[in-house]
This record gives structure tokens, C-alpha cells and sequence, in this order.
């Protein structure tokens, strides 16, 4: 396999999280594969991501319009098969346009290898009415899978692979110089997986009592009008959304003492400027593999370990009942705000 390969396309187009999960393991194979032509397809707004990875190469659908529908999906395979001709193809995505895209190459005679996304163990973890034992593998693990089959191993370590980040203005005039810097987002694109404002407002103010600055991260008009509504009543606390370009958004994150976040893409984009990280689950549950790739001093984990119904959903996109939500997130915020000033870190 490996005389025969010479130039590998990596595919993995959303969402922002799991690509962001792509990360050391693009930058592992890289970095063992010199010799190797290396693509990732992914979609443009996470190039930031990769950028500084010697020996990936980016390139970017554009399924608006180019790469619309099933022609527009031919047009991809066309273009990549005659500009870049493949020789292997690693999907890490798996769903209809990706599966699209391994049929043509393979009809071009192109091998591919796809993930193995554990729906069966996934299925149980929800069915288990909590009564898990043990997490099931990690999604970064399950992307070096796909390496391995092709004839690739990878060893992975946490922590390795760091993004790289040079502070600037733009972002350094939200830092405090003389007090703890923490970053909270609150949102995700499931509310069933969001920091409830009730919680929300408990831990700032709790933060406030430790003299510590607090940025609010986010995107959107909705979450704009929340942030807005807590820099207003939290003296400390402040709006970062809209403000910043992906990059620059990265470089503050790398610079915070702490981020608070819910099971989001925040969650994973602290983790690649290994950022500690206060994570808060909901609906979700850690033991499905989605939490950060981080070293384990850098994370802690506060859920509700007593409800027998969580988790509720694998991704968060389910329903949840008022109940449910005002349970799933009786959370301590005294301790919460504590996490982000200690040293080690543990799992509540």
C-alpha cells in the first residue's frame, strides 16, 4: 500500500467541532508521511485550523453553488481526480456526500477507507438508562482508525499538536493585565445542549466575586441579543461575539486562563490552543467520544451523575422537557467558578 501511495485525500467537511477534532491527526500523519502528498476537504470557514501544518494541503467544496446537488458532487470528484488524481481516499465523515465521493473514486479504481462511527455502542449508551461503565472511543481515535486501516498507525498524543497563535490587538484589548481572564460559551447549536441562562447568570456571578474578567463567546444575532443582555447587568463581563475574525477569536482563547463551555465547538476549539477547559454537559454525556482532545490535568467535567435518563441524545439534537433541563443543570456554580482558578482537574 504504502509504494503505491502517494498522494492521499483526507475528507471531513463538518461540523466545526468534529473538524476541529481532525487536527492531530492530520498533523500526526503529516509529520510521519513526508514523502506523501497530503489534501483535506473540508469547508473553508476551518481552514484556520490547519493552517500551519507543513505538508496538508486545503481545499474547499463550495456546496452553495459549484458543488450543489448530486452534479455539483461529480463536479468535485471531477476536478480533484484531474487536478490532484488521488491515489487513496480517507473519509472520516461517512454521510451521503462523502459516500457519494468514495463511489466515484472507487469506480475509478481509487481505495478508500471510511470511519467507523460506533452507532451500534452509541445506540446502547442512550438505551442504557445510565448504567455505562466506561467512555466509548474517543472521535479523534476513531479518525486514527481510518489511518491505521490504510496501512497508517498513529500514536496520538494529547497535547502534541498545538495550534499556534500570535497575540495582537485586535484581540489582546479584551485581556485583563492584572486579574484571571475567563472565557464563557454558553451556546450550542442544540439548546438541549446549552448552558441555560438560569445557570448561565449563577456562574458569572460567581466569577465577579473572584475579580475575575469574563468574555462571552458566541455567534449570531440570538446569542448577540443574550451576551448584550449580560454585559449590561455583569460589570465584569464582556461580548466577544462578532468582533473577531476565526484566527483572532483562536488567539484569545490561547491567552484565557480558563473557558467555560458548554458540549460545543468552543469546547474543541479550546482544546486545540490547550486552553483549560470547564465543560458542562446536558442532553450529551462525555462517555459518547465527543469530549476535547486534551490532556487530562487541562479538563473538567461537571454533569448531573444522578439522573438515570442521561444521556438523552448522542449529538443533542432531541427535546428535552423544562423538568429535564432544570435538573440536567443543577449544577454547583460556586464550583464551577473554583475549577477555573485551581491546578488539577477532575470530573464532577
Amino acid at each position: 500500500m504504502r509504494k503505491k501511495t502517494n498522494k492521499v485525500l483526507i475528507i471531513r467537511l463538518s461540523a466545526m467541532g468534529d473538524v476541529a477534532m481532525v487536527r492531530p491527526v492530520a498533523a500526526e500523519f503529516c509529520e510521519k508521511n513526508p514523502d506523501l502528498e497530503i489534501y483535506l476537504l473540508t469547508r473553508k470557514a476551518f481552514a484556520p485550523f490547519f493552517a500551519d501544518i507543513p505538508g496538508l494541503h486545503l481545499l474547499h467544496p463550495d456546496f452553495r453553488q459549484k458543488h450543489k446537488g448530486f452534479y455539483g458532487l461529480f463536479c468535485l470528484f471531477r476536478e480533484i481526480k484531474r487536478t490532484l488524481s488521488p491515489s487513496l481516499i480517507l473519509d472520516l465523515h461517512d454521510v451521503l456526500r462523502t459516500k457519494i465521493l468514495r463511489f466515484l473514486f472507487r469506480l475509478s479504481g481509487i481505495p478508500s477507507y471510511k470511519i467507523d462511527k460506533g452507532r451500534k455502542e452509541k445506540k446502547q449508551l442512550i438505551q442504557s438508562a445510565g448504567e455505562y461503565s466506561k467512555p466509548l472511543k474517543h472521535t479523534t481515535r476513531r479518525y486514527a482508525d481510518v489511518f491505521a486501516r490504510a496501512g497508517f498507525p498513529l500514536k496520538l498524543e494529547k497535547g502534541k499538536y498545538i495550534l499556534p497563535t500570535n497575540m495582537e490587538a485586535e484581540e489582546a484589548r479584551f485581556l485583563s493585565k492584572t486579574e484571571t481572564n475567563i472565557g464563557i460559551a454558553p451556546f450550542a447549536r442544540h439548546l438541549s445542549k446549552q448552558i441555560p441562562e438560569g445557570l448561565l447568570r449563577e456562574i458569572i456571578t460567581e466569577l465577579s466575586k473572584r475579580k475575575c474578567k469574563i468574555l462571552i463567546f458566541g455567534g449570531g444575532q440570538e446569542e448577540q441579543q443574550i451576551a448584550d443582555k449580560l454585559t449590561e447587568e455583569f460589570a465584569r463581563a464582556e461580548s466577544v461575539i462578532g468582533q473577531l475574525a476565526l484566527p483572532r477569536e483562536l488567539a484569545l482563547i490561547a491567552h484565557l486562563d480558563a473557558m467555560i463551555t458548554a458540549d460545543s465547538a468552543n469546547m474543541h476549539m479550546a482544546a486545540l490552543v490547550n486552553t483549560k477547559i470547564i465543560s458542562i454537559w446536558g442532553a450529551t454525556h462525555p462517555f459518547a467520544g465527543f469530549t476535547p482532545f486534551i490532556s487530562d490535568e487541562k479538563l473538567y467535567i461537571f454533569q448531573n451523575n444522578n439522573l438515570s435518563y442521561r444521556p438523552l441524545s448522542i449529538y443533542g439534537n432531541t427535546s428535552c422537557t423544562p423538568e429535564q433541563i432544570r435538573e440536567m443543570y443543577d449544577l454547583p456554580a460556586d464550583q464551577i467558578a473554583d475549577a477555573c482558578l485551581q491546578e488539577d482537574a477532575q470530573v464532577l
